[in-house]
């Protein structure tokens, strides 16, 4: 029996559309969303600032300074990932979804450990230069952790293939 596919019809691309235009705002302005948008926002502003902390004589700081770089963009991206998958899991019957291994504890504990090794890294660059912005950023990505934790507490219990196992 041959399948046979048929492009969408005018109105069925339009409903679509709205659908997925939906999610996204739904996403984006969702509180975690926001807070990651903030703290994003404040380790730029910090970066900016003090651009030349990037020249430091202090390979220790210029190390920070790269895990915060990689990290920064990231967060962002996998914390909406992982709302999205939240999501969608409760859109479909979630019975058949394993309840830690599932794609929203896997982005979720990525997420968690790309935040706390910025986290780790601002407060290196704090204890090192004694800039207490820097400090304040560490105190934000901690309290972004705490805020994943407690809506996805199974996180860290997700096993990544080849990363979690002996």
């Amino acid at each position: 029996m041959e399948l046979e596919l048929t492009n969408p019809s005018a109105e069925e691309q339009h409903a679509f559309e709205v659908v997925v235009n939906a999610h996204v705002r739904q996403i984006r302005e969702a509180p975690l969303t926001k807070h990651a948008m903030e703290v994003a926002v404040a380790e730029h502003k910090w970066l900016h600032a003090h651009a030349a902390i990037r020249d430091s004589g202090d390979a220790v700081v210029r190390d920070a300074i790269a895990v915060i770089l990689r990290g920064s963009i990231f967060i962002g991206g996998k914390l909406a990932r992982t709302l999205y998958s939240r999501d969608e899991g409760q859109a479909r019957d979630e019975c058949d979804d394993d309840p830690i291994q599932n794609d929203r504890n896997g982005s979720a504990k990525i997420a968690l450990i790309v935040i706390e090794r910025s986290e780790s890294a601002w407060l290196t660059i704090a204890q090192a230069t004694g800039d207490v912005g820097a400090a304040d950023v560490a105190s934000a990505m901690s309290a972004l952790r705490d805020e994943v934790e407690a809506l996805f507490p199974f996180a860290r219990l997700f096993k990544r293939p080849g990363f979690d196992e002996p």
